[in-house]
Formats: structure tokens, sequence, C-alpha cells
């Protein structure tokens, strides 16, 4: 998943920063991993990955295996900080991202993950990656808008 950010980090700096070259080539996260994929000549397993970055697919029903579960509930237990469920789907819909129908329709999906896998593995689990803060990632985050030219507040306003 830390590949797929760089492509939705490249789509958001295309949407607000209006960067536009050739790492900013798209507005769609999902196109701007591919592109950069593609452009490294990643394995097919790891661009396959990817899909998880196109939701459209989960509208048909369950996650279709654990590797995309776990991949999307990271993806969306995690913004700029780890969050619950319910906090990122409340500011996707506070963003108009995508039509709230789908919005509910996704989260009731990731809620039926959260439930299994505090079945399976027991709250604690949730609590310790909700509590978790990697002391590596303000070095990351820092390095990450200094390639791009942005300051640290501009692209990350909450920390």
């Amino acid at each position: 998943m830390l590949v797929s950010h760089s492509g939705r980090r490249g789509a958001d700096e295309h949407n607000w920063h209006n960067l536009n070259d050739e790492v900013h080539t798209s507005a769609d996260p999902y196109e701007s991993t591919l592109q950069h994929l593609q452009k490294l000549d990643a394995p097919d397993e790891i661009i396959a990955l990817m899909r998880t970055e196109k939701h459209s697919y989960l509208l048909a029903g369950e996650l279709p295996d654990i590797i995309d579960n776990i991949l999307t509930y990271c993806d969306w237990t995690f913004g700029q900080g780890p969050n619950t469920l319910k906090q990122r789907f409340d500011g996707l819909r506070a963003s108009n991202r995508l039509p709230v129908e789908i919005l509910n329709q996704l989260e009731i999906m990731g809620a039926g993950f959260e439930e299994a896998l505090i079945d399976v593995l027991g709250q604690e689990v949730i609590d310790r990656m909700k509590d978790h803060q990697w002391k590596d990632e303000a070095l990351i985050r820092k390095g990450y808008c200094a390639s791009a030219g942005l300051k640290v507040s501009e692209v990350f306003p909450r920390t």
C-alpha cells in the first residue's frame, strides 16, 4: 500500500496544487499508481494489487479475498494518521468524493471485515493499530514533500 499511496499523493497534488509533470500525470489515484508502476516495470503481481485503489469493483459485493480485505481495511483506517472506519467515511461523505449511497455501501463492507477481524484476532489488534505511531513517519513525510517541492504543512495540514 506504500506504493499505492505514491499514486494517491501524485493524484492529490495534481488536483490540489495544480501540479502537472511526469510524476503528477493523472487526477485519478488508480491511474496515477498504475502509470507509476508500469513506468518502473513493476511485477504484474504488484500491479494487480493496485486494484484495491479502484473501489468500483467492490460495489459488486464482498471483498474477494483476504489480501483485498487487509489492503482495503488498512487503506480505510489510515489517513494522515490512524482513524476509525466511521471517521474515514464521515470525512469522505463530507468531501462529496463519491455519492453517499456508494460510501454507505463501502462502509458496511468495511465494518463486516472489521467485525470478522475482531472475531478472529480480538479487539486488541484494532486498538493497537489505532494507537500505533511509527517513529520514522515524520521523516518520510518531510522527504516526500521535499521531493515534490511542497511544504509539509501544505500536504499534511493535520500534522
